[in-house]
């Protein structure tokens, strides 16, 4: 009798990192001037290209390997590919606000980096694409069985996922403040081939 084997297929792979240094006054500065307005159940910058702000140059670099890091791999293009940052705001969650459940449309890879978090407290839940059509109710959660992911967040970390994947933060319950930089991007060069009708040249 041979042994029997569980084979994992079509994971969705979430990277998880930490910036390992305080932000400077400079980078902190940028940050926590900028302009306010309400979202949904918290509130948002208005501005929305927070990372072309020259004193943060290096953070973006950061967040720039992070996203060429899960690029290389975990997609492992054929052809060279050079991801790029479309948009990036900031996000403020207090006592009793949350980030309702939401994907990024027109983006590759979207992150989260966390300005202020506590991982003790603080987390973002992720949302699996599809569920059974049988519903069995597990005593014991596994990456194959559960229909969401929550992983704790804290100061310096980065989070980076596909873009179509569904996430939210849920309703913040004690009084610290939650402060996050979230970003889109897409990617500059050539998808598919001329061979297959698939070429695309970005």
């Amino acid at each position: 009798m041979t042994q029997r084997r569980f084979n994992l297929t079509f994971p969705i792979a979430i990277s998880t990192n930490n910036l390992s240094r305080s932000l400077s006054e400079e980078e902190l500065k940028a940050i926590t001037e900028l302009e306010l307005k309400a979202n949904i159940a918290n509130r948002i910058s208005t501005n929305h290209y927070v990372l072309k702000h020259p004193s943060l140059l290096h953070l973006k670099n950061f967040i720039l390997n992070e996203v060429n890091e899960y690029m290389n791999q975990i997609d492992t293009p054929e052809n060279p590919l050079e991801p790029y940052i479309t948009q990036s705001w900031v996000n403020y969650t207090n006592l009793n606000e949350e980030h309702h459940r939401h994907r990024h449309s027109n983006s590759y890879l979207s992150g989260v980096f966390y300005i202020k978090a506590n991982r003790e407290k603080d987390s973002i839940t992720f949302f699996r694409e599809f569920t059974n059509a049988v519903k069995i109710y597990t005593k014991t959660p596994n990456p194959v069985n559960t229909e969401t992911t929550r992983f704790p967040v804290g100061t310096g970390d980065i989070i980076i996922f596909p873009s179509y994947l569904e996430h939210m933060v849920e309703n913040k319950g004690d009084n610290s403040e939650r402060i996050s930089l979230a970003f889109n991007t897409f990617l500059k060069g050539k998808l598919g081939f001329d061979d297959y009708l698939t070429e695309l040249i970005l």
